[in-house]
């Protein structure tokens, strides 16, 4: 039988608001058209986000976004009427960016190099800026997730090892928060360095729960020290590559979680916000909404 969870646990980092598998969006959309994208985030009412939209323009790409003098994501074109009509319950909005580390890696320069990442980290404190003050004036809370889909890659095992590299991510995220954001999550769609992550505390940890599911004693602790401490975890139930999972798959994957953790899956649920692996952009319209629908109608 599983454990009850912790009966010290902290409260949850997000002010307190437990998830309890609200459902929400990695980043990119397919749409070519703001209005129908937006029409999407009815799948995420309680936790809304700024959908990127590379098909609509270049500079909704991830890299593109975070070019010098790059414009605000299409979807602010439309995104606070949209807001005003539907209100977030829980009150939070949630946009999301590529991190220093994978920025470095993608622009052919070792992220361990300080002045690499140091550049990096500048660029993307700009654009975080500017960012915040987009989604302050919707009167909602902010949460911004640093997407590194590079962290798993054994080419930034070096870099991960170097002490130096976590304190400058460590102060990179606490900066992130200073520059008006009220929670900093980080997501990885390749193999989590569990460890890593948690120990860089943010509010929020994002996994491809689907492709890399807990499977080592550490990773399965950690986790569990997270949650423990307040954090939440965002799992990537829903692949954005393979076959659109049954219901009973997606119940039994969340349920192998819960064990691997020791907990049940009603505790762990408290804890998780539910969303596809990754963004949904290579997908067909109609097939990016499968998804976001069968995360809302597995806790319903």
């Amino acid at each position: 039988m599983a454990r009850p969870f912790l009966s010290d646990a902290a409260p949850s980092r997000l002010g307190g608001w437990e998830p309890t598998g609200a459902a929400t969006g990695v980043g990119s959309l397919p749409n070519c058209a703001v209005s129908t994208a937006l029409a999407a985030l009815g799948y995420a009412p309680e936790l809304p986000y700024v959908p990127h939209l590379p098909a609509a323009t270049p500079d909704d790409g991830m890299l593109a976004q975070l070019a010098p003098d790059a414009p605000s994501a299409a979807a602010w074109t439309e995104l606070p009427g949209y807001l005003a009509e539907h209100p977030s319950p829980a009150g939070w909005l949630k946009s999301q960016a590529v991190g220093p580390l994978t920025l470095a890696f993608t622009d052919g320069r070792d992220p361990a190099d300080p002045a690499a990442l140091a550049a990096t980290i500048d660029r993307c404190a700009a654009w975080a800026e500017a960012e915040a003050h987009r989604v302050a004036a919707t009167g909602l809370r902010g949460m911004l997730w640093w997407d590194e889909p590079c962290l798993g890659l054994p080419d930034l095992n070096d870099a991960l090892a170097d002490p130096a590299v976590g304190s400058a991510y460590d102060a990179f995220l606490d900066n992130t928060r200073a520059l008006g954001w009220d929670a900093v999550g980080i997501h990885v769609c390749s193999a989590p360095p569990w460890r890593w992550l948690v120990e860089r505390s943010p509010e929020v940890l994002s996994v491809d729960a689907w492709r890399y599911p807990i499977h080592s004693v550490e990773a399965a602790l950690s986790a569990r020290v997270f949650l423990a401490s307040g954090g939440i975890v965002a799992w990537g139930l829903v692949p954005t590559t393979d076959r659109l999972p049954s219901l009973d798959d997606l119940t039994e994957r969340f349920a192998e979680l819960a064990f691997c953790l020791d907990l049940s899956p009603a505790d762990l649920l408290r804890r998780s916000l539910l969303t596809p692996s990754c963004g949904l952009a290579t997908l067909y319209p109609i097939d990016a909404v499968a998804r976001l629908a069968t995360l809302t109608d597995l806790v319903a």
